[in-house]
């Protein structure tokens, strides 16, 4: 595929469940490919739900233009409206390739009306698959979808391995490539200072006020079918005996937010441990943070540590295939054993102890990631046309 400025434009859909307001990897990993494809010259339509009657059904966001489908209500009929209306819109946009993201209804929907005359891929990530480590179970309709496809693009090898353990897949079609480093493609707005992001972020939202000297540690790490996060919260009060006025953030939602909160509560830690749910822009949190912890139980992959590291914040992670994929212990940040939460307080502690550390992990995992270009990241997910 060409990419310079005589290329020829074509037109993608990518479909996605969720889009904005962005709460999870996925919807970064979104925004970042269908970003670089529109950077290359191509015209981008993303389909999602329209989760809320309030939000707009349709509205730009950076070049991007986003159409919001209604909601499906409970029951066949409710899905099967939806169905029907996201198809009519992409007929609309008169696609020449589509991405799906996940094999929710949206994959079904894109086998079953256009996969015979449209380039079809699908977006599949450890989190589509669940946390176990077992042979994944499709449905009848996933599994249409599946066939359908001409690509299937995983953002690890650990999903890769797991999505070829089932013998209804052809492994010819699956392709790895990781969720992409964030890029600053504008690069007009200039970088907070680290107080300013927290005189920002509190301005926005008071509940989140931290003054200049408290010790900030924020997590993105996934609530859906992996519990880490729980790990951490339980770690929280040997960190406080240290740090009395020390703040922890856990960004997004998931299936298991309901049970992080619990522990908050039945620990009595509500005023220091605090679940604010999404962010429009992440850049200010990270800025803002002193130490991100990322503690899987799984090897699910997720771009909040890559966003957290690409704004030079040292990572904390647990030990697993994919953490270790990413962070190299006392190079780029830290990696701590699993589930072993006096280990994991130590390390916040003594990583909150020693302010040069912190500086050269950080730095050094910034350093690390590699930035791909926008002309291959579009190549990689549209694929001959």
């Amino acid at each position: 595929m060409n990419s310079g400025p005589n290329s020829c434009s074509k037109r993608i859909a990518i479909v996605t469940r969720r889009f904005w307001p962005i709460s999870s990897s996925t919807e970064l990993a979104a925004c970042e490919i269908a970003s670089a494809i529109d950077a290359v010259g191509h015209h981008v339509d993303i389909f999602t739900i329209r989760w809320e009657k309030s939000w707009p059904s349709y509205f730009k966001y950076q070049n991007l233009n986003v159409h919001r489908i209604n909601r499906p209500i409970s029951g066949p009929w409710g899905s099967f409206r939806y169905v029907r209306n996201l198809n009519r819109a992409m007929a609309e946009s008169d696609p020449e390739s589509i991405i799906v993201f996940g094999l929710g209804d949206e994959a079904w929907a894109v086998s079953k009306s256009f996969a015979e005359t449209i380039p079809f891929s699908i977006r599949i990530d450890g989190l589509t698959l669940g946390g176990k480590e077992a042979r994944p179970n499709f449905s009848s309709r996933q599994l249409t979808a599946i066939e359908s496809a001409q690509r299937l693009i995983v953002d690890s090898q650990w999903t890769a391995e797991r999505l070829a353990l089932h013998p209804s897949i052809d492994t010819q079609k699956i392709s790895v490539f990781a969720d992409p480093a964030p890029v600053d493609r504008d690069g007009s707005q200039l970088p907070l200072s680290r107080a300013a992001a927290r005189v920002a972020i509190s301005d926005a939202h008071p509940v989140l006020m931290v003054d200049s000297d408290q010790p900030l540690v924020v997590t993105g790490a996934p609530m859906d079918d992996d519990l880490g996060v729980l790990d951490l919260v339980a770690a929280w009060p040997r960190v406080l005996r240290r740090f009395p006025s020390a703040r922890l953030w856990i960004i997004g939602e998931g299936r298991n937010s309901r049970d992080v909160w619990d522990l908050i509560t039945d620990k009595h830690l509500v005023h220091s441990a605090i679940m604010p749910g999404s962010f429009d822009e992440l850049d200010d949190v990270f800025t803002a943070a002193d130490l991100y912890l990322h503690p899987l139980r799984s090897n699910q992959s997720c771009s909040f540590l890559k966003l957290a590291m690409a704004k030079n914040l040292c990572p904390i992670v647990t030990d697993h295939p994919w953490t270790n994929s990413v962070v190299e212990n006392q190079v780029s940040g830290i990696v701590v054993e699993a589930q072993n939460k006096p280990a994991i307080a130590q390390t916040i502690i003594e990583t909150l102890e020693n302010t040069e550390l912190r500086k050269t992990l950080g730095q050094n995992a910034g350093a690390s990631l590699s930035t791909i270009e926008d002309s291959t990241l579009a190549a990689e997910f549209l694929g001959p046309f």
